[in-house]
């Protein structure tokens, strides 16, 4: 667990939860979850950092038996609980006597890696001995986590972003978690920057960035502001437009790119475009979701297929708007 970060949730049934401080939620959870005899984030199999922790903690006591497994089998713990609370007295058996009897080792591993033994293999491998069946938040999870990281999406199409591990310094989801925070609760927003004005030496505006940095992010916060302030019936119909500062080309292998200004390194930067991305290249000129869809009218798409073809573009489109600050809503 992150210690000092997890949230405690108990509620008159006796279901149990604990949530990471860095998972916000959009939406409650669904009935089967909240059912569960045991939750969590998602299932984690053969994730490589189990096997770097278990080659720094190889002489500890009390070693899980499923540390040797072959993948190593593991659960996230960004979410945490369910209805057996039987389980979590286990869980804090077995947790406090791997920490008591290795302490004294503590200093010969990276000890912040060390709570997925602790907390996630341990319940994994305790519901396992119990037969009792997890149920997942996410039913899949990539290695990079972005299934857990669409705060472009939000709320749309993401209704729970856990900003995992090192994403809590990426500066572009810090600066899309601060424009949420600006948009549904603005005078908290407000709260949080005085305090940190008050600090001694402490400074959270952008007065150091350039002009046309400062601008660039207010361009950002205005088109999550009209995005997230448009209905169902129109989000397929607004129309989009390339940022006056990017530029589509071919490079040198004839790969389509494209090249953007970055606000959160204040840079020039490339990307390659590929997939649903190489749809960008089309909004030279301003240009909806619909009107692009139309420019492929020879494909006699079925109602379930446009669904997904508008997810698939809705989510690329707003990628590049909030994250690459590409794209901007007309």
């Amino acid at each position: 667990m992150e210690y000092g970060q997890a949230v405690c949730l108990l509620n008159t049934k006796r279901t149990f939860y604990t949530l990471d401080g860095d998972f916000i939620i959009w939406k409650e959870f669904p009935k089967e979850i909240c059912n569960s005899d045991a939750v969590a984030q998602n299932r984690e199999v053969g994730y490589p950092y189990y096997y770097l922790i278990k080659d720094q903690i190889k002489d500890f006591h009390l070693l899980p038996p499923s540390l040797n497994n072959s993948p190593i089998i593991s659960i996230n713990a960004g979410i945490i609980g369910g209805k057996r609370i039987f389980l979590f007295d286990k869980l804090y058996q077995k947790a406090s006597d791997f920490i008591r009897v290795n302490k004294g080792l503590f200093h010969t591993c990276n000890v912040g890696l060390l709570n997925i033994i602790v907390e996630q293999l341990l319940f994994h491998e305790i519901c396992s001995d119990e037969k009792i069946n997890i149920s997942y938040l996410f039913n899949h999870m990539s290695d990079d986590f972005h299934e857990c990281l669409q705060l472009n999406a939000v709320p749309r199409f993401a209704k729970y972003v856990h900003t995992i591990g090192s994403a809590k310094r990426d500066p572009s989801i810090c600066l899309q978690i601060e424009h949420l925070l600006k948009i549904e609760f603005p005078q908290f927003h407000t709260k949080i920057i005085d305090y940190f004005l008050q600090l001694k030496g402490s400074s959270v505006t952008n007065s150091s960035l350039p002009k046309s940095v400062q601008l660039q992010r207010q361009q950002i916060f205005d088109n999550r502001l009209k995005w997230m302030g448009l209905g169902e019936e129109q989000y397929l119909s607004v129309r989009f437009h390339l940022s006056p500062t990017c530029r589509v080309s071919y490079n040198k292998e004839g790969i389509l790119t494209l090249s953007y200004l970055c606000v959160f390194e204040n840079k020039r930067k490339y990307l390659l475009l590929e997939g649903w991305t190489e749809f960008i290249a089309r909004f030279s000129e301003p240009l909806s979701i619909e009107e692009l869809i139309c420019q492929f009218e020879e494909y006699p798409f079925k109602d379930n297929e446009l669904k997904e073809i508008h997810k698939n573009i809705v989510n690329t489109l707003t990628i590049f708007m909030f994250y690459y600050n590409a794209i901007s809503l007309v």
